[in-house]
């Protein structure tokens, strides 16, 4: 904010006081400076990120990934300063889409996650099959053995960051959405070790 007062000073000369991000001098919170500041750097790089998106989807996928990297960056830093010109009341607005659009992303990510998931279990699998049918069964028991220490070692650490996140979050509606996850996820381990859902 200290940085940002000169600048702002300067405008109230020329009569535009309260403009852009200048409107938080109007406001008693002091972190309508830095969440301001950062919901124009998050807003500036989704903008680039969008761009390098169109470009990718009409075929120019390998200079969006691998040219002019400093003008990326620099596109960046040259769009949150003109941000910082819009109204606060834009980005509020933009941190509120955000924090219902990352849902989409966690979901993604656990798509990706799955995915891996399964690649990884029928890759090892694969290897006990492969041992099997050269009659290694010691080198099979093997590869069973890692595929049940490594998903035991996944389930630890999931219920462990589960009950740190409990701590970290306040009583009511967290708790209760942190419960029904964790307990749809236990049913639905429960449910994959049946013959009725063999393999997952």
């Amino acid at each position: 904010s200290e940085w940002l007062a000169v600048p702002c000073s300067r405008l109230e000369i020329v009569g535009l006081a309260g403009v852009g991000i200048c409107g938080c001098e109007a406001v008693l919170d002091e972190d309508c400076w830095s969440t301001q500041s950062v919901s124009r750097a998050a807003a500036a790089t989704t903008a680039v990120f969008l761009g390098l998106l169109v470009l990718t989807l009409s075929g120019c996928a390998v200079g969006a990934a691998r040219r002019h990297e400093v003008g990326k960056f620099m596109a960046v830093v040259l769009l949150w300063l003109l941000l910082l010109l819009l109204p606060n009341r834009v980005f509020s607005d933009f941190r509120l889409a955000a924090a219902v659009l990352s849902v989409l992303f966690l979901v993604v990510q656990s798509i990706i996650f799955m995915d891996a998931a399964y690649t990884w279990n029928d890759l090892w699998f694969g290897y006990a099959m492969r041992a099997q049918a050269n009659l290694d069964l010691r080198r099979k028991q093997a590869w069973v053995g890692a595929i049940l220490v490594a998903a035991a070692g996944l389930l630890i650490a999931s219920l462990l960051l589960t009950a740190h996140t409990w701590h970290l979050t306040p009583r009511g509606l967290p708790h209760t959405f942190l419960a029904a996850i964790g307990g749809l996820s236990l049913a639905l381990l429960v449910l994959s070790i049946t013959d009725w859902c063999e393999n997952g």
